[in-house]
């Protein structure tokens, strides 16, 4: 099955010049390849500057991928981001990477499945329906973190569910922090996860009435910031800041901005970020004026006119220094309009909440196929007390609710959810009554 997936997604690998995000993850490893310094600086020499406005994890590991095969001299950088016909197969290798980390995800699905449900037939379809994502196998095709970040975030998951079932948790408590750092190491926004999971085990130790549980969570952050300290003080030492990277400022930012939406605007929002039949319902039943701002591209738009003024900024200053700046007046901003942005949390959720379940121009309804399954089997696992599943689907309830606070939430936000996504829709199929299947209702 691995292979047939493989096979079907190998046309995948095409090289194409990257975007902004990927692009700095490309530059950061060329720079750690050829130079061996962490830095996304595109002065392709010598004397570049160590940065820290983007995770090192993935960019390491296709620094690694470049060590084995490729000679220093024979590419430059523009020649790897633009891909050029002559590093084309070069870039086409690290894809390779993307593939094969895919392959893993779909793998570790199955075997995630498996421990939750007992079940082969379950466990195949979950992992034929990661195979088969269609957001996923695209990213296999890009140097952005999404893909990467779905492996450790479902193991952090799956230990997760086996800290809290098993009696010999030691071990599932470690192996949660190492791929919680990992996680971060990937995409630095899940540091907050960890003050999400402190509340949670501390609800669990209170419920129990038992010491345990914060054993468990003081083991699992210990692992995990053990793994993650290294960069953040590398990032104290060369900048005199405890962060794992440095765009958070702008993020929130153009989360702010849309606080400055009217009552009209907010009604049409909803619409604005349906998939397929938002746009002929904005249209008849809104004026222009009311959608057009939410327009990615007009540069009177809520993104546009974010995105274009952190720009100018950039050009004039010092980016860490920006990203700081921002942030303090991002969160101005919000306290000043703190009821618009709250107004605006179940606008974002809505929004990251269309995900692909199939490779097709589906109706809106079947993009929130996945999410619909989340609540079902959540609100099965409450009413038979299984702490296991509610313990696997902290990551998801933490996901929507930070970035539909603290962020514009794009789809493409939830993509490193798909393999727990797909684990749940599976388990909507479990018998909840008469002979029920191993662990998850047993």
């Amino acid at each position: 099955m691995l292979l047939a997936f493989f096979i079907n997604n190998i046309d995948e690998l095409e090289p194409r010049p990257s975007n902004k995000d990927a692009s700095q993850n490309l530059t950061m490893a060329y720079n750690k390849f050829k130079y061996g310094i962490v830095s996304d600086e595109r002065q392709d020499d010598s004397t570049i500057a160590p940065t820290f406005r983007r995770e090192p994890l993935y960019p390491l590991i296709l620094a690694g991928a470049l060590k084995t095969l490729v000679d220093p001299e024979s590419i430059t950088l523009n020649c790897l981001i633009r891909a050029e016909s002559k590093c084309a197969n070069i870039q086409r290798y690290l894809k390779s990477v993307n593939l094969l980390i895919f392959l893993l995800i779909i793998f570790s699905t199955f075997v995630t499945c498996k421990i939750i449900s007992g079940s082969n037939k379950l466990s195949y379809f979950a992992s034929i329906l990661v195979g088969l994502s269609p957001d996923l196998s695209t990213d296999i095709n890009s140097f952005n973190t999404d893909l990467i970040a779905a492996l450790p975030l479902l193991i952090l998951s799956t230990f997760l569910y086996l800290c809290t079932t098993k009696n010999d948790w030691v071990k599932y408590a470690i192996g949660a922090g190492l791929s919680f750092g990992c996680l971060m190491l990937i995409k630095a926004s899940y540091l907050y996860y960890g003050v999400f999971l402190i509340i949670a085990f501390i609800g669990l130790a209170w419920f129990k009435k038992s010491t345990q549980p914060l054993k468990k969570i003081i083991l699992i952050l210990a692992a995990a910031y053990l793994l993650v300290s290294p960069w953040m003080i590398r990032n104290y030492a060369n900048f005199g800041v405890w962060k794992i990277s440095g765009r958070g400022g702008e993020v929130l930012a153009i989360r702010a901005e849309f606080t400055d939406m009217n009552w009209s605007e907010y009604r049409a929002s909803f619409f604005a970020y349906t998939p397929g039949i938002g746009e002929p319902i904005l249209e008849r039943f809104f004026a222009k004026e009311d959608y057009e701002k939410f327009d990615r591209d007009n540069p009177e738009g809520f993104y546009r006119r974010t995105k274009n003024r952190v720009q100018i900024l950039k050009d004039n200053g010092e980016y860490e220094k920006i990203d700081n700046n921002l942030q303090s007046e991002a969160f101005a901003k919000i306290k000043q309009n703190w009821f618009k942005h709250t107004a605006l949390i179940p606008v974002f959720a809505y929004r990251g909440a269309f995900v692909r379940v199939l490779p097709e121009r589906s109706l809106a309804l079947t993009r929130l196929t996945y999410f619909f399954a989340f609540l079902i089997v959540i609100s099965r696992a409450i009413k038979l007390g299984k702490i296991g599943i509610l313990a696997f689907s902290l990551i998801v309830l933490f996901n929507h609710s930070f970035y539909a606070l603290f962020s514009h939430f794009i789809t493409r936000y939830s993509d490193p959810l798909i393999p727990v996504l797909a684990v749940f829709l599976a388990l909507c199929f479990c018998r909840f009554e008469g002979r029920p299947t191993k662990n998850y209702l047993s």
